[in-house]
């Protein structure tokens, strides 16, 4: 009777280590399953951020050449007979960049996605408007051009500007801290658009003058 309960038990005993080494192997597969799906996530929204912020940036760089020549030609009494090339080249860059920056940031994680995307495809549309109708003004005389144009096209476009700015700076802090590399070209592209932004202003303030 002793030799079958010690046989019962050490087979008991056998089967529980057995048990529990298999729920061990699961528990670590899961573990890792999970950690694969969070870096997975994880490089997905960096993907996206980066991919997003590129346009942004080529739209922000191009609006401001737009903003800039627009406002100058439209308030001259020069009547050109076709769009400034320099104008029909920073339209060329900065539109498709803002529709690509949208449909990118439609797809993003991150704070204040839905107001931002909504405000931002108003913008493009309210820009769309006035790019027909300043594109058409440059061939016409001054005094038959809608009077407010230029600085109506001035102010929406500095709207576009703020508002790529602040998305921008949403996209960098949602990456924030996923990786470390990231991070420093996230920064480095902050600093850039600063600078660039900062001579942007000497530069409106030289022509405009």
């Amino acid at each position: 009777m002793a030799g079958l309960l010690n046989r019962i038990t050490v087979n008991a005993l056998l089967k529980s280590l057995i048990a529990i080494l298999a729920m061990a192997v699961v528990i670590m597969l899961l573990l890792g399953v999970r950690d694969s799906w969070t870096r997975l996530t994880a490089t997905d929204r960096i993907a996206i951020a980066a991919d997003a912020s590129g346009d942004v940036f080529t739209a922000l760089h191009n609006l401001r050449l737009d903003r800039s020549f627009s406002f100058r030609d439209l308030n001259s009494d020069k009547q050109a007979s076709a769009v400034p090339p320099e104008i029909t080249h920073a339209r060329d860059a900065d539109m498709p960049a803002l529709k690509s920056a949208l449909a990118k940031l439609a797809t993003a994680d991150f704070p204040e996605r839905q107001n931002a995307v909504a405000g931002l495809r108003d913008a493009i549309n309210k820009l769309e408007a006035l790019q027909q109708e300043s594109a058409a003004a440059f061939q016409k005389p001054k005094a038959e051009r809608r009077q407010g144009l230029a600085d109506e096209y001035f102010s929406e476009t500095g709207a576009i500007l703020q508002l790529l700015e602040s998305t921008s700076k949403q996209l960098t802090k949602s990456v924030k801290l996923a990786d470390s590399f990231v991070d420093q070209l996230m920064d480095i592209k902050q600093l850039a658009w600063a600078a660039r932004d900062a001579g942007g202003d000497n530069a409106v303030m030289i022509t405009n003058g």
